[in-house]
């Protein structure tokens, strides 16, 4: 990915480990006209940089799915889609650019077009069964709460062979048993509910494709593991909500370029 970004890149600049007076007075130096940010309130993010001001247009995009609430952003990159022009410009501070026909772009055809449209393989590597409705979902458990669970055991009663697929999260194990008891509890076998660790990053789509189908989260909704999903040829039902954060899905699924995958 370095070597792609420098290649078509006039400069590049590493900005890691300097500090937030240095790196501002850097980009400064260097008369960035537009300056990115690509994480908004999230960990590390890089909003302390454009609180000094050193370009004078300021942009938010891709990261974080709601205004940053500051006002040295100018502008939010998104789709309408995603946020609704009508109603929910008064949820962001910045100005808003609406980009057609989805704000979430991504890369994959290039770095996963090795494992792209190869074969499936065996879903019993993976412990799933070979036969009867893969249901799966690939985000964060913190995205799963009581009322989609209690949606997705619905499901489970209605498809007497279907199983539910969730990836295990390093040092959630709490979290993969109280999952397998809220199941129990519902009067359905915690045998149809699978764990599968975290697959490498070169062949994970591949491994996405044994599901049938993704079930999105309502609470928040799949971002990159909804584009997962779709990349692996997996179709994704999602619910269009009230915020962008819970509308994504439904962005990345209007982006899809159907003659392509039809």
């Amino acid at each position: 990915m370095e070597r792609n970004i420098t290649a078509i890149a006039e400069n590049t600049f590493d900005l890691f480990g300097i500090g937030v007076e240095l790196a501002a007075r850097k980009i400064q130096s260097f008369g960035i006209d537009i300056l990115i940010d690509l994480s908004g309130l999230t960990l590390h993010s890089g909003l302390e940089i454009l609180g000094l001001r050193p370009s004078p247009l300021q942009i938010s995009f891709l990261g974080f799915p709601m205004s940053t609430g500051t006002k040295f952003v100018d502008y939010f990159i998104t789709d309408s889609v995603a946020v609704d022009p009508a109603s929910d410009r008064n949820h962001f501070i910045e100005h808003l650019l609406f980009t057609p026909p989805s704000f979430f772009v991504n890369d994959y055809a290039q770095v996963q077009s090795h494992v792209m449209w190869r074969k499936r393989p065996s879903r019993a590597e993976y412990g799933l069964p070979e036969n009867g409705i893969v249901f799966a979902c690939f985000s964060n458990f913190g995205k799963i709460d009581p009322a989609v669970f209690d949606l997705w055991m619905n499901i489970m009663r209605r498809v007497p062979r279907g199983v539910l697929w969730l990836l295990r999260h390093p040092e959630h194990e709490d979290a993969s048993s109280n999952l397998k008891m809220e199941m129990h509890a519902r009067g359905i076998s915690s045998g149809r509910l699978i764990f599968t660790d975290f697959q490498p990053w070169i062949h994970h789509i591949l491994v996405k494709s044994c599901a049938d189908v993704v079930l999105d989260t309502t609470l928040k909704n799949g971002h990159t593991s909804s584009a997962d999903a779709l990349w692996a040829g997996v179709p994704v039902i999602t619910l269009l909500g009230n915020r962008m954060s819970t509308r994504i899905a439904s962005s990345i699924i209007s982006g899809i370029d159907r003659e392509r995958f039809l």
